[in-house]
């Protein structure tokens, strides 16, 4: 489990914070304010689970992609900073969804190669441990929403195994106005979709927010 949680914040977008204070700041906010949390989930949760991150995808799809282009798979990073525009070697993930648009022609060429990289993964600690305060008898009802870009479905397995609770499972497109969602049954939206959901053609391993998911989130505050 990481001993630094990111939040918003500094230029990045993000601030880090010590897991204790942030585990300390998520109890005080839901007994004593009564806020409500959810959580975003990206790659690097399903790293240790065996998923490849954003990043590892990339560069791997992309020594793929030159041997469909030119027959070698030599020299990937001067032909991709050739390929992609702003292609920096130390971060491949900034072109992970450039890469997979064109690695992959159609939806079932893509869900082929997901069921192929998410075989055999099994759900860690830490998605053990979200599923428990998902699915708490206290604070479940106000931290048991999840939002994933991930196209893996071990959050929805954690729950399963570890809370005996089968999640709805849920993409952008299906999450409206009038979606209920139960306090009582944890809720996992898949941002990008996902080997069994309509998959989202701009797919990138940062979360973009239809405004009807906007709107109906910001009423859950």
């Amino acid at each position: 489990m990481a001993d630094i949680v990111d939040l918003q914040g500094d230029d990045d977008g993000f601030r880090k914070m010590a897991v204790p204070e942030f585990v300390r700041r998520i109890r005080r906010g839901i007994t004593r304010d009564g806020k409500t949390f959810s959580w975003l989930i990206g790659a690097g949760c399903s790293a240790t689970s065996g998923v490849p991150t954003a990043g590892e995808c990339a560069r791997l799809w992309m020594k793929e992609l030159k041997y469909l282009d030119t027959g070698s798979e030599h020299d990937v990073e001067r032909w991709a900073a050739e390929q992609f525009a702003g292609f920096d070697a130390s971060r491949p993930a900034a072109i992970y969804g450039d890469v997979l648009r064109r690695l992959f022609h159609t939806e079932s060429d893509l869900r082929l190669e997901l069921e192929r990289m998410m075989s055999g993964a099994e759900p860690g600690f830490g998605y053990a441990t979200l599923a428990q305060i998902m699915t708490h008898a206290k604070w479940g009802s106000r931290a048991g929403l999840a939002l994933s870009v991930n196209f893996d479905d071990l959050l929805a397995d954690a729950l399963h195994v570890y809370s005996q609770k089968r999640p709805h499972t849920l993409s952008q497109e299906s999450l409206t106005s009038g979606t209920p969602l139960s306090p009582g049954t944890p809720t996992v939206l898949k941002l990008h979709g996902d080997a069994h959901l309509p998959l989202i053609d701009e797919a990138t391993n940062r979360p973009r927010f239809r405004e009807t998911v906007r709107d109906r989130l910001a009423r859950l505050r």
